[in-house]
């Protein structure tokens, strides 16, 4: 009974994962793909940077004829082969390689199916996999020609890169001149700046058990993943160097969180900071 219970929760967790990316980061990739780069989508070459085991977002793209490439720092292997299977094991171990393994054939069809319906009802076609390029592959050193592409996104995922500048550099290497980049950062001041799944929503769905700010103040309840903790006045300077930045988007969450004590405790930080969740940068290669 519980093992049909928890079957169904991630079945759903899947579908809404699945929804998010389709009708948020899809989406907004395209709009600023359609309004800044001056060209048909099946004659476009894109990077996704982080792309993720999954690859949902350049999968997409792929599937409506983009040339589409996706990098990611961890394990990514559309067909899931036994050589692949092999070298994770080496990497990570056989429990991280059986799950992901368990996970690949009994939850992940229902990411795929629920993205290529939204795909279907919008542009009436289906996901293909043949001939996807995703490879592992690290943000500070591409192995991809210079020059190459038109448009380099990524989502979420600046945060989690040791050294942006490398990064950056990287990103202005492989872009053609006048090439777009569309970056969005997760905030590391942020309310849910610490990636704790407990304030994944806060505006929607707070935490009843960690403090909000726990990771800039006590940090009782640390996460197991790697940030970079740097600020929006960090990034900007190092994309600056390399780009014009032609758009700046913020959004923010969190303000009923920040009482007069929160405020008092962090004094290193402005409300701006602490409220704002996430900046989406678009910027154009000199």
């Amino acid at each position: 009974m519980f093992a049909n219970l928890n079957l169904r929760k991630n079945s759903r967790t899947n579908r809404e994962f699945a929804l998010h990316d389709y009708h948020n980061v899809f989406r907004e990739v395209r709009e600023v793909l359609e309004q800044y780069v001056p060209k048909e989508i099946e004659e476009v070459r894109m990077l996704e940077i982080g792309c993720g085991r999954r690859f949902g977002i350049t999968l997409l793209f792929h599937s409506l004829g983009a040339e589409a490439t996706g990098i990611d720092i961890d394990f990514v292997d559309p067909s899931f082969s036994l050589s692949g299977f092999l070298s994770l094991w080496k990497k990570s171990g056989f429990v991280r390689s059986a799950k992901l393994l368990f996970r690949r054939f009994l939850f992940d069809r229902t990411y795929y199916q629920t993205i290529e319906r939204e795909l279907e009802k919008e542009f009436g076609c289906r996901l293909r996999k043949d001939n996807i390029d995703v490879r592992r592959m690290s943000a500070c050193s591409l192995e991809l020609p210079g020059n190459h592409f038109d448009y380099v996104f990524s989502n979420a995922v600046f945060e989690h890169i040791r050294d942006i500048d490398k990064a950056s550099r990287e990103v202005s290497r492989v872009l053609i001149p006048g090439g777009i980049a569309f970056i969005s950062i997760h905030l590391f001041p942020s309310l849910s700046g610490a990636h704790n799944m407990e304030w994944r929503r806060p505006d929607e769905k707070p935490s009843t058990s960690v403090p909000p700010w726990d990771h800039l103040r006590q940090d009782l309840f640390p996460t197991d993943i790697f940030l970079n903790r740097l600020r929006e006045k960090d990034y900007l300077p190092v994309f600056q160097s390399r780009f014009s930045i032609i758009d700046l988007q913020s959004r923010y969450e969190g303000e009923r969180f920040l009482t007069d004590e929160i405020r008092r405790e962090l004094p290193d930080f402005s409300e701006e900071e602490l409220l704002k969740r996430s900046i989406k940068v678009v910027m154009k290669k000199r």
